[in-house]
Parts: structure tokens; C-alpha cells; sequence
């Protein structure tokens, strides 16, 4: 009886046509409200302010959505510089003229809704060729370039200038003899020197090598040796001497035998056959990676390798950060994500860190007893870092900005593939083969802003 009198109020109901158009009206709301949800799960409106230099950027670039692959980029159309775009791009590509930049999501994906972001289109700087058709690798050093030999260093060459277009280099100061990679110091560098029981600073120009013995009970034959320097200020005298099997370093505040060294020690149980350890200096703050490499396992620039095996699945790691400026230096440790892993930590002058994950380049936040990453660009093929950070993404070089967390281009030469650059103070040096030598022999360019 009951269903009957509910099924014959519900006819009465829906027979009024007021009541047909109240519910046409519910049906249109709800319908529109789950589309827009829908859509803004998958989507996100994103309007872009652009600037270049101090000033605002008026035109509008063109734009483009990167996913996947460097190849695989989609051209978006905008109005007023507000786009619509998938929440799972991997960053979206600005070009207007020969300005290009890049801006990647800050959390792995673009935000929910609405999203405002700003991006530097920057400048490009000029290039001069200051070595050629060599295998020597280059250095600043005081207020000269010079130029040692990659594989086996022995002595310098400085470069003087160009005659007939061509560069020219003078021999420089006294041989020494290094099998582990030179670092930058001061006027010139710091090396593990003949036996490797002493740390030698070489000067170009120079009539002598100064050395200071290592600590005693430091070295044995089954250790590496790496030393650090602060590549972001060649005003800073101080350096660490890294035993990179054992963990053990000393920190020196200057080169001179007077000066006691502080005894650093890693906390990371660091297993040699499979983890990854990677260091930085900047200022007083010593900062190591210890744990997994990333999906793939390489050795990227001048650090050992992590092994001979391939790791494809990340298993975490830890940053340890320590203050060397005090008596006693302790490490404060940083866990990370499980499944995550780098091969190649590096600093900026500020003191941002970035970490290398084979093509992955990420920035790194510490919070707390964690740290956190975020994408800088998903396709790097060789990544430097001083007072800014550099990377190659498609044999172009970019600059990344710290504060609108965008990339613009800033060195490309269409005639060479770029092999390595070296960021040190505020120089740029770029090593790279014309694609027209069969031999691959080396060039060196001096990159500087174009102001």
C-alpha cells in the first residue's frame, strides 16, 4: 500500500511541469560541477608572467607542453599568457626569438585549479674559443684561463689571446703529477700529489709546487682520495680531503702547514660495492648524498662510480650536512623517499642544492629530518654548478633561476656537441667537438653574460 502511495506522489511529482524544470535545473548544476571537478583533476589553467632581466617581458612566446621525451612537445595556444594544460606534463617550453626557457611543475605536477607562475627569459650569453683541437681541459685561475691535461695532469698552458683567429697558450709554471681529479682553488689547484701522501697547491706560473702532508694514518692503498673545494667563491681558502671508501675527512680553513685539520666523519653506513657518496663545499657547510644511485647507475663528472652492478629500482638515501666551522663537526642528517636515489649532488653559491638522477635533475629542499625534490628538467645531459646552476638539456646550456624556479637558454653553438662545462666563481667554460672533426678533438669556450 505504502509503495503505491509512493510511486503515485512521485508520477503527481513529476507530471508538474515547474517541478520537471526545477529538476532539469539540478541535473544541469550537478552535471556542470562534476565536469568542471573532472576537469580540473586532469587539467590546470596556468597564467604566466614573464620577465627578462629586471624588467617585464610583453610579448607572448610561443609555447609549447613537454612530455615524456624532449621530442615528443606539443604547441599550446593561449590568451594573455594563460594556458590550459595537462597536470601531468613534465614542464612546459617557452621560445620567442633566440630566447628559450623552461618551467617544470614544483611538486611532480602542475597545481589543482588555478596556477600563476613566473618565468625569466634571461639573456644569452657570448662566446670566445679559447683552446682548440686538443684534450686538455680548462681552469680559471686569479685573472687567467689555462688549460691542463684531462687524462694525466702535469703542467698548465695559459691562454694569451688569439693570432690569425686562432687561440694561442704559453707554457706555465712547474710540472706536478696527479692520478686523481684537480679542484679549484684560488689562483689554481689542489691535487693528491707523487706518492699521494701530501695535498699539493699548484699555481700557474709558478716556480714550485707548496705542499702540506696528509694526516698521519689518513692514507693506504685501498683508499680514494677526493678533495673538495668551494667552487662557488674562489675567495674561500678553506678545503676537505675526502676518503671516499671510508667515510673519514679532514677540513683545512687554509693551505698552510700551521693550520690543525677537523676530523670529519660519515654517519651513513656507506656500502662501496653498490651506494652512491657525493659531495659538495660551499662556505663552511660540507654537504654529502650517501645511498642509491638512480634508476640507472653512472658515474657523472669527476666522482667515483658506484660499482660495477646497475641498479634500476632506488632504495633511498641521506644527506648529512655539517658545519665544519665548528671545533667538533657533527653531521645533521636528511632522510630521503624510499624509492628515490641520485648519482650527483651539486650547490649553488646560495646554497640551494640540486641533485642528478641519470637525466633527472632535481632541486633539493631539507625539511626537518627529510628532504624533499622537485623537477628542474627531465632531460640533462651534463649539469655544472657555481653562483647559478648550468645544465645541458639537448646540447644547449641553460641557467636556472633560484626564484621563479625556471631555466632560460643561455649558451648554444648549432656547429659542436657539448661534452662537459665547468662553472667556478662566475665563469662559465664549455668543452665540446665540431661536428665536422672526425678525431672529436676538444674546443674550450669563455662564456659570459651579455649584458
Amino acid at each position: 500500500m505504502n509503495k503505491d502511495r509512493i510511486i503515485q506522489s512521485a508520477q503527481l511529482f513529476l507530471s508538474d511541469k515547474r517541478n520537471q524544470r526545477r529538476l532539469l535545473k539540478v541535473f544541469i548544476a550537478v552535471f556542470i560541477t562534476s565536469s568542471i571537478i573532472s576537469f580540473l583533476g586532469y587539467f590546470t589553467v596556468i597564467r604566466v608572467s614573464f620577465t627578462q632581466g629586471d624588467a617585464p617581458f610583453a610579448m607572448q612566446p610561443e609555447t609549447y607542453l613537454y612530455q615524456a621525451s624532449p621530442e615528443n612537445k606539443t604547441k599550446l595556444f593561449g590568451i594573455s599568457n594563460t594556458f590550459i594544460v595537462p597536470r601531468t606534463a613534465d614542464a612546459l617550453f617557452f621560445k620567442h626569438g633566440n630566447n628559450e626557457a623552461f618551467a617544470t611543475p614544483s611538486d611532480g605536477s602542475f597545481g589543482f585549479g588555478f596556477e600563476s607562475i613566473d618565468v625569466s627569459l634571461g639573456t644569452i650569453g657570448t662566446a670566445e674559443k679559447i683552446s682548440s683541437g686538443g684534450t686538455r681541459c680548462p681552469i680559471t685561475a686569479g685573472n687567467g684561463i689555462y688549460s691542463y691535461e684531462c687524462a694525466n695532469p702535469s703542467s698548465f698552458k695559459k691562454y694569451e689571446g688569439t693570432e690569425n683567429g686562432l687561440p694561442t697558450h704559453v707554457s706555465s709554471g712547474v710540472g706536478f703529477s696527479t692520478n686523481y681529479p684537480p679542484a679549484y682553488y684560488k689562483d689554481g689547484i689542489l691535487i693528491q700529489h707523487g706518492a699521494g701522501d701530501v695535498v699539493a697547491y699548484v699555481v700557474p706560473g709558478a716556480k714550485e709546487v707548496q705542499t702540506i702532508p696528509l694526516p698521519v694514518g689518513f692514507l693506504n692503498t685501498k683508499n680514494y682520495i677526493l678533495i673538495f673545494t668551494d667552487s662557488t667563491d674562489p675567495r674561500n681558502t678553506g678545503f676537505v680531503v675526502y676518503d671516499y671508501n671510508t667515510g673519514v675527512g679532514h677540513y683545512y680553513s687554509d693551505f698552510k702547514p700551521s693550520v690543525t685539520p677537523k676530523r670529519i666523519n660519515r654517519q651513513y653506513s656507506l656500502d662501496v660495492n653498490k651506494d652512491v657518496s657525493s659531495c659538495v663545499l660551499v662556505g663552511t657547510s660540507f654537504t654529502c648524498y650517501h645511498g642509491s644511485p638512480g634508476e640507472e647507475s653512472h658515474s657523472h663528472d669527476d666522482e667515483p662510480s658506484s660499482g660495477e652492478e646497475e641498479h634500476t629500482e632506488p632504495y633511498g638515501g641521506t644527506i648529512e650536512v655539517i658545519d665544519v666551522s665548528i671545533d667538533t663537526p657533527k653531521a645533521k642528517a636528511y632522510q630521503g623517499p624510499d624509492d628515490g636515489g641520485i648519482n650527483h649532488i651539486l650547490a649553488t653559491a646560495s646554497g640551494v642544492l640540486f641533485g642528478r638522477n641519470d637525466t633527472l635533475l632535481e632541486r633539493i629542499e631539507l625539511k626537518d629530518k627529510a628532504f624533499v625534490t622537485e623537477a628542474v628538467n627531465y632531460h640533462v645531459e651534463i649539469a655544472s654548478a657555481s653562483t647559478f646552476l648550468y645544465y645541458v638539456h639537448n646540447n644547449k646550456t641553460y641557467r636556472y633561476d633560484e626564484n621563479t624556479r625556471s631555466s632560460s637558454l643561455y649558451y648554444k653553438n648549432d656547429q659542436e656537441t657539448i661534452t662537459k662545462i665547468v662553472a667556478n666563481g662566475e665563469e662559465l667554460l664549455a668543452m665540446s667537438y665540431s661536428h665536422k672533426d672526425p678525431l672529436q678533438l676538444l674546443n674550450v669556450f669563455d662564456i659570459k653574460a651579455d649584458n
